[in-house]
């Protein structure tokens, strides 16, 4: 896989498939929502399950992706309606269809993929912009919520909100205008040739198709097997600019250290290298300074946010500033957040007092 450029800001992740997949069978749960009179539930959902995959299809070819909540509810009804078939009377569908509606809207009836969150916590250390992008309805907030993914994602979009699906390069304008990015400085990720990657690649955004088994790889496109996969690839690109640099032996062995592994032995006989008393804490910093030589206007304003806010400091904290001048201040809780809202504009005339925040435009407060 090739590099990405270092001006890359933006991450976003198409939901389904790449980050999250149903806890059980989809036949299970729509079996257990049949009404009680109907028996053999279990030898039912294995049938109902082998079913849904022709229904889907069938009810995305008659209506179409979903693009509005009404549009969504009209178009799950009827994959479940086509799932039961004759198994269930058809009065009763549009009761099983709204328990199954409401079941699916719940995290507990979803699973974290493995090795999502630790990857969605590394691209957050290396400061990307995290955002979610998914062709669901307004129910995949709350799974996301419930799941305890929300917390990574600066924004989460649906298709319903947007009014268009991701297969189209639409759907991505309207993000890039939201997110306040140009396209080429954004990488969408996604399990979907047709809806992640061609719909990314067709609005100028790159795109990263995780197919275990892919056996080609699209062009202008990165190829991963999965997300944690694709981390060290965008983890390279990151550090990229490091590589002319000689990395000394005590950052080697501290590294080594970290992951268990034997070290150089000990410097050479008669000769004192300047790093061999050094402490681990030194050893970082200077790692650190080395991969980010730059102070950054955000650390500026860290480190003057409790002579600004007192005591409420302790209650928020700044997360980045975009390139279209975007503050993201993250709250404990919605309380802060209101009283923040309450004062946002003494708070955006002290921030644009800070050194390098005068290009600060407006204040996102969330959660």
């Amino acid at each position: 896989m090739k590099a990405a450029p270092q001006q890359l800001q933006l991450i976003t992740f198409d939901v389904f498939g790449t980050l999250i997949v149903p806890r059980r069978p989809i036949g299970a749960v729509y079996a257990e929502c049949l009404p009680e009179k109907i028996p053999a539930k279990e030898k039912l959902a294995k049938e109902i399950d082998a079913r849904f995959p022709a229904a889907w299809q069938r009810a995305k070819t008659e209506l179409g992706e979903p693009v509005s909540e009404a549009a969504a509810k009209k178009f799950w009804a009827r994959t479940v309606a086509l799932a039961l078939g004759e198994i269930c009377p058809a009065e009763e569908i549009p009761a099983v269809f709204a328990a199954a509606w409401t079941a699916f809207g719940r995290g507990e009836n979803w699973r974290v993929l493995p090795g999502v969150r630790a990857a969605l916590q590394a691209l957050r250390f290396l400061d990307y912009r995290l955002a979610a992008l998914t062709n669901a309805d307004a129910r995949m907030r709350t799974v996301l919520e419930e799941l305890q993914l929300a917390p990574f994602f600066e924004a989460v979009f649906t298709s319903t909100e947007l009014g268009a699906a991701k297969r189209g390069a639409a759907v991505f304008k309207k993000v890039a205008k939201e997110m306040g990015v140009a396209p080429v400085d954004w990488l969408h990720v996604g399990d979907s040739l047709e809806d992640d990657v061609n719909g990314a690649l067709a609005a100028g955004c790159r795109a990263a198709w995780l197919a275990p088994q892919a056996h080609f790889k699209p062009k202008g496109a990165w190829v991963a097997a999965d997300l944690p996969a694709l981390v060290e690839t965008v983890r390279g690109a990151a550090t990229a600019h490091l590589q002319h640099k000689p990395n000394r032996r005590a950052v080697r062995n501290l590294v080594a250290d970290l992951r268990g592994l034997p070290d150089e032995g000990r410097w050479p006989k008669g000769r004192r290298h300047e790093d061999a008393e050094r402490s681990i804490g030194d050893l970082v910093l200077s790692l650190a300074k080395e991969i980010r030589t730059e102070a950054r206007p955000v650390d500026a304003l860290r480190a003057a946010w409790p002579k600004l806010f007192g005591t409420l400091a302790e209650e928020c904290e700044p997360v980045r500033i975009g390139a279209d001048g975007a503050l993201v201040v993250r709250c404990v809780n919605p309380v802060v957040r209101q009283e923040l809202q309450f004062r946002i504009r003494q708070v955006l005339q002290a921030v644009q007092k800070i050194p390098g925040c005068a290009t600060v435009r407006r204040v996102i407060f969330q959660l």
